[in-house]
C-alpha cells in the first residue's frame, strides 16, 4: 500500500489479493475505487489527471499519526503473513478498531508522525486513562498498538528517533479471577439434573452441557461452539479440538493453532 499527495489531498493506492487493477481511496482507506489500471505508474498518471494536481514526495513521517499507524499496522500484518506468521483475524480486527476509536479521536492522532517525542507519547497515555476509566484494558491494547507502529518506523529508518522509548509501559491492574471449590461446582452442576429436569441456574440443558463441557476441559467457548461429532470418540473419551469459531462468527483456527 502506498500514500501519494495531490495538491495536499493523501491517496492511498494498492492492488487486493486476486485483483489486476490497482484501487485508490481518498478516506483513508474506508472507500475504494477502482483506478482500471493494471501498472501502478499508470494509476498514479491517472490519479494526477483525475484531481488536476501534481504529485508531491511520499514522506509517510509526515502523515498525520492516526493515518500513518493504519499503514503500518496494515503493513505489519502483510509482513507477518509474509513469514509464516499470520496475526489472527480477530487481532487483526482488533487493531484497527483501536487506532479508529482511540488514536484518530485524540490530538496526537492528527500530529505528523515524525514530530511525536517521547512527552506525546506519555501524555496521549495519560490522557486515554483519564477519559476511558472503564475501559483500562482496550486503552493498555491501543497504547501497544501506538507503540508498535512508531517503533517498526524507527527501526525502518522512517523516524529519526523512537518516540516510545523511555516512556514505562502502562499495565492496567486486572480484577483477580475466582476460582471454583468443588462444593462450587455441585451446586452449578447437580448430579441428579437429567432425572429432575431442573437445570438451574442453566436456561436449558444445552446451556448446562456447553458450561459443563468448559469446566471438564478446559476448552474455550469458541471451540465449544465450533465442536463437531465426529471430534467426539466416545470409546476412549476424547474430544479432538481443531476449530474455532471467532467472534465475527467464522469458522477458523484455535488461539494456539494447534490440535489438540
Amino acid at each position: 500500500m502506498a500514500v501519494i499527495y495531490i495538491n495536499d489531498r493523501a491517496v492511498w493506492l494498492h492492488r487486493r489479493q486476486g485483483s489486476k487493477f490497482w484501487q485508490f481511496s481518498v478516506d483513508q482507506g474506508k472507500h475504494w475505487k477502482t483506478t482500471k489500471r493494471i501498472t501502478k505508474k499508470a494509476a498514479r498518471e491517472w490519479l494526477i489527471e483525475r484531481f488536476e494536481g501534481e504529485v508531491g514526495p511520499s514522506e509517510k513521517a509526515d502523515l498525520p499519526f492516526y493515518q500513518y499507524a493504519q499503514v503500518e499496522f496494515n503493513n505489519y500484518a502483510m509482513a507477518r503473513e509474509a513469514s509464516g506468521r499470520p496475526l489472527s483475524a480477530n487481532y487483526i480486527k482488533d487493531g484497527k478498531s483501536y487506532i479508529e476509536r482511540f488514536i484518530q479521536d485524540d490530538p496526537i492522532g492528527m500530529q505528523p508522525t515524525r514530530s511525536i517525542t517521547p512527552g506525546d507519547f506519555e501524555d496521549f497515555g495519560t490522557r486515554l486513562l483519564q477519559k476511558n476509566q472503564h475501559r483500562k484494558t482496550s486503552v493498555e491494547r491501543s497504547l501497544e498498538i501506538a507503540r508498535l507502529v512508531l517503533r517498526r518506523g524507527w527501526k525502518r529508518k522512517e523516524l529519526r528517533h523512537n518516540p516510545t522509548e523511555g516512556i514505562e509501559q502502562i499495565r492496567v491492574s486486572h480484577r483477580e479471577r475466582s476460582i471454583y471449590t468443588p462444593e462450587d461446582l455441585n451446586k452449578l452442576f447437580k448430579k441428579d439434573v437429567w432425572e429432575t429436569g431442573d437445570f438451574t441456574p442453566w436456561q436449558d440443558e444445552y446451556d448446562y452441557v456447553a458450561f459443563i463441557l468448559a469446566v471438564c476441559t478446559g476448552m474455550r467457548r469458541g471451540e465449544i461452539l465450533a465442536m463437531e461429532w465426529p471430534a467426539v470418540d466416545f470409546e476412549r473419551g476424547i474430544i479432538t479440538v481443531g476449530k474455532a469459531l471467532g467472534k465475527d462468527g467464522r469458522l477458523g483456527e484455535t488461539k494456539g493453532r494447534k490440535i489438540r
